[in-house]
C-alpha cells in the first residue's frame, strides 16, 4: 500500500517476473492457483503526493475494519472484496 517503499515495488516486480517465467515451479503454481496481484493500491493518494493517505486524506492501512465507508475508502473495500472472491 505504500508506493514509496522501493523494496515492496522491487519484490512485486520480481514475483510477477517469476510467475510468468518458464520455471517448472512457476508453471506448477500457475496451474494450481489464481494470482491476483495489486501492485499499487493508493494510486490517487500518490497523485496528491501522499504515501499512506488516500486522496480522501485517510490512512488506508487503518481502513480495513468492517465499518469502512465504500465512498471514502474504495481502496480498502474493493481489496477486501477481491480477497473474498
Amino acid at each position: 500500500m505504500h508506493p514509496g517503499e522501493t523494496h515492496a515495488s522491487w519484490l512485486v516486480h520480481n514475483i510477477i517476473r517469476f510467475l510468468l517465467s518458464m520455471s517448472p515451479v512457476a508453471r506448477e503454481l500457475r496451474q494450481r492457483f489464481e494470482f491476483k496481484i495489486v501492485p499499487i493500491l493508493n494510486v490517487d493518494g500518490v497523485i496528491a503526493g501522499n504515501y499512506r493517505a488516500s486522496f480522501a486524506g485517510l490512512d488506508i492501512n487503518r481502513m480495513f475494519s468492517n465499518n469502512a465507508n465504500q465512498r471514502l475508502n474504495p481502496e480498502s473495500t474493493y481489496l477486501k472484496q477481491l480477497a473474498k472472491e
